[in-house]
C-alpha cells in the first residue's frame, strides 16, 4: 500500500547554503534546525524514507520562517532559492517525492 506523508519539512541546499551564508549564528529556532541533519541531509532522508515501502514525501520549507531571516530583498532571495530547490528535488526525484508546497513572499 502506498503511504503520502504530507508537510514534510526540508531545507532544499540552495535554500540551506544561503540560509547559512545570511544567518549562521541565529539563535533559537535556527540552532534547533541545524541540529536536525534529515533537513538538509537527502543521505539521511533517505536513509530513513527507505524504512519504509512505498513511502513518498510532499515536502514544504522548514522553519525559522523566511521574514524572520532578514529583509525584504533577503527575503526574496530566499523564497526564490527554496521554491527553485524544491522543484529540484521533486524533479530529480519524483519517485520520493510527487510535490511540494511553495513558499509566497
Amino acid at each position: 500500500m502506498q503511504k503520502l506523508d504530507i508537510f514534510n519539512h526540508i531545507f532544499p541546499k540552495p535554500f540551506y547554503d544561503l540560509m547559512m551564508k545570511i544567518a549562521p549564528g541565529l539563535e533559537d529556532m535556527g540552532k534547533r534546525v541545524r541540529g536536525v541533519p534529515m533537513l538538509h541531509d537527502l543521505d539521511e532522508r533517505f536513509r530513513v524514507m527507505d524504512r519504509f515501502e512505498d513511502y513518498q514525501q510532499i515536502l514544504c520549507l522548514a522553519s525559522p520562517p523566511i521574514e524572520a531571516l532578514g529583509d525584504r530583498d533577503i527575503a526574496v532571495q530566499l523564497t526564490r532559492a527554496a521554491n527553485d530547490g524544491m522543484a529540484e528535488l521533486i524533479e530529480k526525484y519524483p519517485e520520493r517525492f510527487p510535490g511540494f508546497v511553495a513558499s509566497s513572499r
